[in-house]
């Protein structure tokens, strides 16, 4: 199964990839449409683009649901975090006697806070939203049959077209990545560049914008 999972972590990610090069929506809309393939790997034994074109099959006509829903658990999650962050900065604010924090006051707890917040992430919204999932998956199961095996083909089809687009962006990404350090990395260590890391330049970062908008 953890294998399973992270072969379609991978082609989730690239088709994910693919569709938001598209002008971003299509993006949503797969990251969405896929995201039933982690219950479909563990509840159904199914794999790979079988797994994806099983998720795809369940939300679809039901997409808007799925996504208010999903939405809906996020913009909770936000808002508590926010609460947290407000109380923290509270308590900070009172340690320092008023609203000039006190520095060595605000070292000594903010450790707690982060443990406090790491522990919320790990042992809270992140159960919880699986299990939030989960129920979503069961609902979707419920309301539609399993795919048709002419359905799952064409939606394979369409998943591996966005794959491959993923795949040609990654590494179009990374021939340019490369191709930008090859270009201006020896700039960062001449002594006689503007923007030479051998030598600090007392202009800060102006150098290097005016490089970057002289060059593109």
């Amino acid at each position: 199964y953890l294998i399973s999972f992270a072969w379609a972590s991978v082609l989730i990610s690239f088709a994910v990839l693919g569709g938001t090069m598209l002008l971003i929506i299509p993006g949503i809309l797969l990251s969405i449409s896929l995201s039933m393939s982690i219950y479909v790997i563990f509840m159904e034994g199914k794999k790979g683009t079988q797994a994806m074109a099983a998720s795809w099959h369940y939300v679809k006509n039901y997409w808007g649901q799925v996504f208010w829903r999903i939405l809906a658990f996020g913009l909770i999650v936000f808002a508590v975090s926010i609460l947290y962050l407000f109380i923290m900065m509270s308590i900070i604010f009172m340690k320092g006697g008023s609203f000039g924090v006190d520095l060595a006051e605000s070292v000594k707890v903010l450790p707690i806070f982060k443990l406090i917040q790491l522990a919320m992430q790990n042992f809270l919204f992140i159960p919880l939203g699986i299990i939030y999932s989960y129920f979503i998956y069961l609902s979707l199961r419920t309301a539609k049959a399993g795919v048709p095996e002419t359905d799952v083909e064409n939606i394979k089809k369409r998943i591996v077209v966005f794959v491959v687009l993923g795949i040609f962006v990654l590494l179009a990404l990374l021939i340019f990545a490369a191709f930008s350090i090859y270009k201006y990395l020896p700039m960062f260590f001449d002594p006689n560049s503007p923007v030479s890391l051998a030598v600090p330049s007392s202009a800060g970062l102006y150098p290097l914008l005016e490089l970057f908008r002289n060059n593109f």
